[in-house]
Order: C-alpha cells, then sequence, then structure tokens
C-alpha cells in the first residue's frame, strides 16, 4: 500500500490478485459469467455473501449497463457482503453479450467488489485503471496476454509511461458475427456443401460465423444462448421444421438449403445491410412434427407438388419414351420379344414413378416417417384402370397420406410419455397403413374406375 495524501490506497497489483484471475471464461451468457466470476471471489474468501454480492452486481446492471464498450465491462458492487475490497480479471475469447453501450461483445471483465466504508484506498488504482483501458492498443494487448506476469508487465508500463515502449501492434479487428442453420435430410449431402459455401463466402466478406447443422439424428455444431445473443443476424438454410423460439426478436433470413449454397455471399449481405425477415408471431413458436396448422401444410404441399414432378420428370419421360416406342414396335413386328421388353420395361418404369411420386409427395406435405407409407397409397394407385386415373389417384394418395399423418401424430402426442417410442414405431403406422388402405381401397378406387 501507499500513502496519497493522509489516506492509505491500494497499489493496482494489490486488487487486481493473480489468484482472482480467469484467463478463459467457461460460461458464455451475461449472468452465467457474472455467477463463474462471483463464485471466484467466494473462493477466494473475498465475499462472505455471494447471494447479496450478486444481488448488488444486478441492481447495478440494472440501473445501468457496466459493459463501458470497446469490449470491456467493470461490473462493481459496494456491500458489506465484501471482506475486502478486490478487482476479478476475466477474460472470454469468443466474447459475452453484455448490453454493452456500444452494442458490441464484451472480452474483458474487470468485477470490482468493495466493502462499505472503504471506498477510499482503492479510488486511485480503479481511476489508473480506467486510464489505462484509454491507452490506444492496451485493451488488445490484454486480450491476447498468455499470463498474469504478462498482464502485470502492460499494467506497469502502462502506468510508468512505458507502454508505448512495446511497438505497435496489429490491433484485434472485429469481425461481424452471423449464426447459420442448415440441415441435411434423407442422407443428402447439401448440408455439407451449405457449410462449404458459407465458409468461404465469410471468409471474402470478413465476417465471423458459426453454422449449425441440424441432421434427423441430432445437431452438429449447435449454437449456443450466447452465439444467438451475439449473432448480428440469423441464416435458416433449410426445409427442416425446427424450434424458432429462440431467435425471438433476432433479425433472421430463412431459405431453402439450395439457396444457401448458390447465394451465401447475398445472403450474408442481406444481414449485413439490415434488410432480413422478421419473424412473424405464428412462426416462432416450438414446431413440433404432427403440429402444424392445416393451413400452412396446404401452402407447403402447393409448393412442393412442382418440385416431386421436376424431380422425376427425367425417369418419367424414359418410361413413357420406351413404352411409345414399345407400341411402334408392336406396329411393325407384332408381339415380338422386343416389343415385350421394351413395353414391359415402360410399364414398370411408368408404375414405379407413380409409387414415388406419391410417397414424395407424402414426405414433402407430411412428415418424414409418412414417405413409405405414401409409396404404398401409390401402388395401390396403380390398380387403377385409366392411366391419367392413376396419376391423380397417386397424388390424391401422397397428400391425403401426408395429412393424416399429420392428424395421427397430433392425435398420438397426448398418449403418455412413457408410450411415446410404441406410439412412433408401432401405433402410427398401423393406423396410418389402415387408415391409407380404407382411403385408396374404398373411396379412391371406386370413383377413379369409374371414368
Amino acid at each position: 500500500m501507499i500513502r496519497r495524501k493522509g489516506v492509505i490506497q491500494m497499489e493496482m497489483k494489490e486488487l487486481l490478485r493473480e489468484d482472482l484471475m480467469i484467463l478463459e471464461l467457461k460460461t458464455d451468457t451475461e449472468e452465467a459469467v457474472l455467477d463463474e466470476m462471483i463464485e471466484r471471489l467466494h473462493e477466494r474468501e473475498v465475499l462472505n455473501d455471494r447471494e447479496k454480492f450478486k444481488g448488488e452486481i444486478l441492481k447495478e446492471e440494472r440501473q445501468e449497463s457496466t459493459g463501458i464498450g470497446n469490449g470491456v465491462a467493470i461490473p462493481y458492487a459496494k456491500t458489506n457482503a465484501v471482506l475486502e475490497p478486490a478487482v476479478l480479471f476475466a477474460r472470454s475469447s469468443q466474447g459475452i453479450d453484455f448490453d454493452s453501450v456500444d452494442d458490441m461483445p464484451v472480452y474483458l471483465f474487470f468485477m470490482t467488489a468493495c466493502p462499505d466504508g472503504s471506498e477510499a484506498e482503492y479510488i486511485h488504482p480503479l481511476t489508473d485503471l480506467y486510464n489505462l483501458l484509454l491507452i490506444d492498443g492496451f485493451i488488445d494487448r490484454l486480450r491476447r496476454a498468455e499470463d498474469a506476469d504478462e498482464i502485470y508487465d502492460l499494467i506497469d508500463r502502462g502506468l510508468t509511461g512505458e507502454f508505448g515502449e512495446l511497438g505497435e501492434m496489429e490491433p484485434i479487428e472485429y469481425h461481424p458475427f452471423i449464426a447459420v442453420i442448415t440441415s441435411s435430410n434423407k442422407g443428402s449431402n447439401y448440408a455439407d456443401l451449405a457449410v462449404e459455401a458459407f465458409s468461404e463466402a465469410a471468409e471474402d466478406l470478413n465476417v465471423a460465423i458459426k453454422v449449425e447443422v441440424d441432421h434427423e439424428d441430432g445437431v452438429e455444431n449447435p449454437l449456443t444462448e450466447n452465439d444467438i445473443d451475439r449473432a448480428f443476424g440469423i441464416i435458416i438454410a433449410s426445409e427442416m421444421k425446427m424450434n424458432l423460439e429462440r431467435f425471438r426478436g433476432k433479425h433472421i433470413i430463412k431459405v431453402p438449403v439450395s439457396e444457401g449454397i448458390r447465394q451465401p455471399q447475398a445472403l450474408i449481405n442481406r444481414i449485413l445491410d439490415h434488410i432480413p425477415q422478421e419473424l412473424k408471431e405464428d412462426d416462432d413458436r416450438e414446431r413440433k412434427p404432427g403440429k402444424e396448422k392445416m393451413g400452412k401444410q396446404k401452402v407447403r404441399f402447393l409448393e412442393t407438388l412442382p418440385i416431386s414432378i421436376y424431380t422425376f420428370i427425367s425417369f418419367f419421360i424414359a418410361g413413357l419414351v420406351l413404352y411409345g416406342v414399345s407400341l411402334l414396335l408392336q406396329g411393325n413386328f407384332g408381339d415380338s420379344y422386343v416389343y415385350f421388353f421394351a413395353n414391359t420395361l415402360g410399364k414398370r418404369i411408368l408404375q414405379f414413378f407413380i409409387i414415388l411420386l406419391s410417397g414424395f409427395i407424402a414426405l414433402k406435405s407430411g412428415i418424414d416417417s409418412a414417405w413409405l407409407p405414401g409409396m404404398i397409397a401409390g401402388f395401390i394407385a396403380l390398380h387403377i384402370n385409366n392411366a391419367v386415373m392413376t396419376v391423380l389417384g397417386g397424388v390424391l394418395g401422397g397428400v391425403m397420406t401426408g395429412y393424416l399423418y399429420i392428424i395421427l401424430q397430433k392425435l398420438l402426442s397426448f398418449l403418455p410419455e412413457e408410450m411415446e417410442d410404441a406410439a412412433e414405431t408401432i401405433l402410427l403406422p398401423l393406423f396410418g397403413l389402415l387408415l391409407i388402405g380404407v382411403f385408396m381401397i374404398g373411396i379412391v378406387l371406386p370413383i377413379l374406375n369409374s371414368f
């Protein structure tokens, strides 16, 4: 300690103790970071009542954020819950959303603990701290310091006016952070292509990104709460249903995976230019399979049907050509083996097209597990005599399968939680196939066969 004008005052190093330093925070949200720092103060016997101290810290934060800008926050509390004055230094390499005055993430924390009635003895070192933070390059060097000795050396140089002797240092550039969510479906490699496309675009645009990939069996590289909080915006390149509640209040763009692959730079620029879509009230609830409104499903089907046809159009044309060739062969060569081969292959291709088309429509207008039942509905449609009506029957079968599975899954969701697996693996396919059979055999076949 040193004496200034009759008042015993503490040196900076006495307040900024090495045993209180946290060189890499483990937590990544505002309150969790405060808890981690408070716990360290309590462990080192700086506090006698951590809950009371936390209450005072939060009280100060509610009045005005202690995020002073430039990546620095100085949480502060003066209370009898503090046994001795101290300043805890903590650092986060990824940055924490702390409601700073400049709306930027915080990387450096100086949590200040002061006992009642002892403010005078550490006013001067805290003033020194503020002055140090104003030195050009000081914050960047603190963020890069490897240990406590280097931190103390920076402080000594700053206080003695020798900081400039360290020479100029390349400043740490700020890169806007954007969160991206993409998905893969049915073994598709679209997600990998999207990750690669966004990563390359982000590098070209000098933007930091994190890409979450949602698979049917889990999530790869999931976004944390802090990732979402500090994100400049959210890009969702996916057709899969997902929980959008966690993005409430964020700027968001939602596009198909294919657009994310083709135009990643354009999407990132839309976020940076503040022209994203806002989540609608009806869209930001948690979406569970089978719990979407029927109106929404209708829109999905109408959007998907052309895609289904275009996906299989080459397959359909090949079968049609073979079937047409067989008819020409029959006229010239009669019922020869060549005619039989072309006719049989063409017919089977067209029939299989109906089955696949029906299954694909069921998948896209319903839920994933409606894929195979939709194909069965398409197979039943093959028993319609008229070729045009067969196609119509396959389409109707696919649509109805999707809707029925949505309704069934919603009804089965009311079963007890312990029956969830049985409902998904036994009850859903059992009742689904029964109802599809009744619809196709009892209604569709008689009506369409009458034409």
